[in-house]
């Protein structure tokens, strides 16, 4: 099954914004600059607000861009679905993971996804640092991408406000 069709098997059910903010981060990542970085740390640490802006998430759930397919499955276990270019991962607490992999089966693109009355993503602090000015919309919207160059990756955050209750995507992916 083609990494498209991961995607699309999982997630045919979620509203048709979530599609487009997800093609549309990828898009964006090609016109966006920032700061480079390597200071990093989990989203599973939640660090303090008042961590330095240069900050930036480097993993998510514990898993690294260059990790391979294997090192993967040792930490979360078996995937919901796989094949040669992406593993998807439905995680407790209404969230999923989705990895691409290279053509060397390691991971360059990880996106989560917290949806649902009980998910809780982080907030756009605890993965730019406090020093990013990260201001919603009116409807309480947000999207940020920044790019860090020096480290390899790129990381973007958007938070839309549902019905079902927010929606929270956070995308780190290696710069070719």
């Amino acid at each position: 099954m083609s990494h498209d069709r991961i995607f699309h098997t999982r997630f045919s059910a979620l509203p048709g914004v979530l599609v487009f903010l997800i093609v549309g981060l990828a898009a964006a990542s090609l016109a966006q600059t920032g700061e480079s970085n390597d200071t990093s740390f989990s989203a599973d640490e939640h660090p303090a607000a008042n961590k330095p802006a240069a900050a930036a998430f480097n993993n998510l759930k514990g898993i690294a861009l260059g990790m391979t397919a294997d090192q993967v499955t040792e930490k979360l276990g078996k995937p919901d679905t796989s094949d040669q270019t992406g593993m998807l991962f439905t995680l407790p607490n209404d969230q999923t993971l989705q990895l691409s992999l290279d053509a060397d089966k390691k991971v360059r693109m990880i996106a989560a996804v917290y949806s649902g009355k009980n998910a809780k993503g982080p907030e756009p602090a605890e993965v730019f640092g406090s020093g990013e000015n990260v201001q919603p919309q009116a409807d309480g919207r947000i999207y940020k991408l920044v790019r860090y160059p020096d480290a390899g990756y790129w990381i973007a955050y958007s938070r839309l406000n549902l019905e079902s209750g927010p929606m929270t995507t956070i995308t780190i992916q290696k710069i070719n």
